[in-house]
């Protein structure tokens, strides 16, 4: 996974006075208590391992370059931290957090847990009480693998990535042209084009009445719709499609024990649901099919053999042919508790997919939810992100009224 370089990018847009030296004193500190936040990813004899070194200085503050957002983030390379924290400006008494960490390591679970301890720190020291200042007493954390390996035999690994490849094989799933590749791999460019639906509280309750209605989750209906909305930009002869959506599977709770949110590590796996799209394919068939595939895989521990199988699927999941994902991490975009005079809204959680995915990422704030349609640089144009935010503006508008969109896309993205 790390050999993919892609990171997990969380934060909150703040209002009002920050005190940026307290900020970052609070970083420093939570470094210190969490030794791997300070560790690297470095070249080793047997391929890239996680080294953790004392004499590392802790983590600190950084500040973006004007203009640098969430979805610039640059893939990481051997050698650096595995935790990167980013402010910057955005305006008068108005700021983006966001922290930065290899997504080998993380995801969408124990990241926006890390904001919240950062804030519970913060605090601490504005008030002069809290928590022992003290190292946790891991310096890394366990490997995930090893609690899946006592269910899994390595001979059950090797067999279902032979399994994997063969479908990979077999399948032939519509999907966009990736028209920023180069000979058949990524472009240059770094980070994403990004589009933001903002649904307003009576949207989220439309969507998720539709979906009840439909015998459907919230997910799988934004899957239906995501569908639905690439068909509209493809030209099948037949009028029909198989289209393929990835959903990444949070491991944690399926652990024995289950795995706390605020454990850092990364803990996600995915399954995937290959269904037929045709022009007169209803939503909810769709969203139903999508469920009833799901459940099958995670049943059958597909997400977990995926997640120990990874090394072995690694070189061939930039050729797979995908049509999109999503990602529904809106159960953990709690906000943190921040101190008075400061408010936080707009969170985002994401990563920048290493390969040709158009991936929906799906946060919450208050009672609304927020959707952020990212594509990578290094595989698609601005032109097509336009297109295909456009298209599912369409599909959205169908169930919940317009939402409303903001194109965060730039031509041309600073430097981190």
């Amino acid at each position: 996974m790390a050999a993919t370089g892609s990171p997990t990018v969380v934060g909150w847009t703040l209002h009002g006075d920050l005190d940026t030296e307290l900020l970052n004193e609070a970083v420093q500190r939570l470094s210190h208590r969490m030794p791997v936040l300070s560790a690297r990813i470095v070249e080793g004899p047997g391929g890239l391992v996680l080294r953790c070194d004392a004499a590392d200085e802790p983590v600190g503050l950084s500040f973006a370059s004007d203009g640098w957002a969430p979805h610039d983030a640059r893939f990481l390379r051997p050698g650096d931290r595995v935790l990167r924290v980013l402010l910057h400006r955005d305006g008068p008494r108005r700021h983006t957090l966001t922290l930065m960490a290899w997504h080998a390591v993380s995801d969408g679970a124990c990241m926006p847990a890390l904001h919240r301890r950062l804030w519970r720190i913060h605090r601490e020291l504005a008030t002069g009480a809290g928590e022992a200042s003290a190292a946790d007493a891991a310096g890394l954390p366990a490997p995930v693998e090893e609690r899946l390996l006592a269910r899994h035999s390595p001979a059950d690994v090797t067999a279902y990535a032979a399994q994997w490849s063969a479908r990979l094989d077999a399948s032939h799933p519509a999907a966009l042209a990736p028209r920023a590749a180069r000979d058949g791999g990524p472009g240059p460019a770094d980070g994403a084009h990004r589009h933001r639906f903002i649904l307003s509280a009576q949207q989220t309750e439309t969507l998720a009445r539709d979906a009840r209605l439909r015998g459907a989750s919230a997910t799988t209906l934004l899957c239906a719709l995501a569908m639905t909305a690439v068909r509209g930009l493809l030209s099948p002869v037949d009028g029909h499609q198989q289209q393929t959506c990835l959903i990444p599977v949070d491991l944690r709770p399926r652990l024995r024990p289950p795995l706390p949110a605020d454990e850092f590590a990364f803990a996600a796996s995915t399954a995937s649901a290959t269904v037929t799209v045709g022009p007169e394919t209803g939503l909810g068939a769709i969203a139903a099919e999508i469920g009833r595939r799901l459940q099958a895989a995670l049943d059958a521990g597909h997400a977990e053999l995926e997640y120990l199988a990874t090394a072995h699927m690694l070189s061939r999941l930039a050729s797979a042919a995908v049509t999109l994902a999503v990602s529904n991490v809106a159960r953990y975009s709690t906000p943190p508790a921040l101190p008075p005079g400061l408010t936080a809204t707009r969170p985002h959680v994401l990563t920048i997919p290493p390969g040709p995915v158009p991936t929906l990422f799906v946060s919450r704030h208050d009672k609304a939810l927020c959707l952020d349609l990212v594509r990578p640089r290094a595989w698609y144009t601005r032109e097509q992100a336009g297109h295909l935010a456009n298209a599912l503006q369409r599909a959205l508008t169908a169930i919940t009224g317009a939402p409303a969109m903001e194109d965060l896309t730039r031509p041309t993205p600073p430097s981190g």
